[in-house]
């Protein structure tokens, strides 16, 4: 997910002027390297209070340790820092100049290791970006939308088709969540959504088919085949072949909505889990028929890298989608 609960990051490459040194971290490592936490925190203390004695107590130092560190700071940054005036110390421009950024760095820095925030859905903003087949397209994700439409707003669903390397995705950040089939998923998590059976739909008024399909019109008649890939043989076939038996495929089609058309408007028969099935229109002019032999079914699962773990508003739509499983 791309910028979730915040701004995005600025990427856009810069140009330097020609000529000039390349641009790295190196001066700011030899900068850090002789400077610890602990030091910054001293003269952070050391500015906010104009006095070893109560800056050490501050930060929970003796007063000589306090004098050490202040001894340290002067060397690292070549300047005295803080000079006596009186009973109070005053600090040179050079630690004017630095009180306000320091103050700032700590500060963002204690926010950046603290307990982070509670998350609010409502106020999360960004892009979630899945990849779902067919199924998950038609039964999941609008669903997920609904959810996100009345608890978080501000999040925007990017769904694209799986593509070879699904899992590379996943590794390189391109995508945030797969919903798909069950399948190895070495250096991923993956979490069981829901198990689907297969149905055949055909037309309502099929001049062969009623209200029940049989094995031999089954194979007899022509059939339309979902595979988003062109394959064109699927689990109807491998169920057959165990009987000896095999069926003709007039149509491979890439999804369900194009097929269920064809379906309409032909004497095929399509083959398909009883959810999508579903997503017809329940007056449309199909009819939902239970195969006439069996069909082993599939589990659907969700697939996420472990970059994505931990993250709140992440789990929090997978706690949703799991909600959403049990209903669907």
């Amino acid at each position: 997910m791309s910028g979730v609960a915040g701004q995005k990051p600025d990427n856009t490459a810069r140009l330097s002027p020609v000529g000039a040194k390349e641009n790295t971290n190196e001066g700011h490592a030899s900068r850090l390297s002789g400077i610890d936490l602990n030091q910054l925190l001293a003269l952070d203390a050391l500015l906010r209070e104009g006095s070893v004695t109560r800056a050490a107590r501050r930060v929970g130092l003796s007063q000589p340790a306090m004098s050490h560190a202040l001894a340290r700071l002067r060397v690292q940054f070549a300047d005295p820092l803080l000079v006596r005036a009186g009973k109070r110390m005053q600090p040179t421009p050079r630690a004017r100049a630095l009180a306000a950024p320091l103050r700032d760095a700590l500060a963002r820095l204690e926010s950046a290791l603290g307990e982070p925030a509670p998350f609010h859905p409502e106020r999360a903003e960004g892009t979630l970006r899945i990849a779902a087949v067919d199924f998950s397209m038609l039964v999941l994700v609008p669903a997920l939308c609904a959810v996100l439409a009345r608890e978080a707003p501000g999040i925007t669903v990017s769904v694209v088709a799986p593509v070879e390397q699904l899992d590379r995705a996943l590794v390189d950040g391109e995508t945030d969540l797969h919903l798909g089939l069950r399948r190895p998923a070495e250096g991923l998590f993956q979490r069981d959504l829901l198990t689907e059976r297969f149905v055949c739909v055909v037309r309502r008024d099929h001049p062969e088919v009623g209200r029940s399909l049989n094995l031999r019109q089954f194979t007899r008649l022509p059939h339309a085949l979902i595979s988003p890939h062109g394959t064109k043989t699927g689990a109807v076939d491998v169920a057959l072949a165990r009987r000896g038996l095999s069926r003709r495929v007039q149509v491979v089609m890439p999804n369900f909505h194009a097929a269920a058309l064809l379906v309409a408007r032909s004497d095929m028969v399509l083959t398909v889990s009883e959810r999508v099935a579903r997503t017809a229109p329940r007056r449309g002019p199909l009819r939902i028929l239970r195969p006439p032999l069996p069909l082993d079914g599939f589990t659907v699962t969700m697939r996420w890298h472990a970059r994505t773990d931990a993250d709140p508003l992440h789990a929090w739509v997978r706690q949703r989608l799991l909600a959403i499983a049990r209903t669907v």
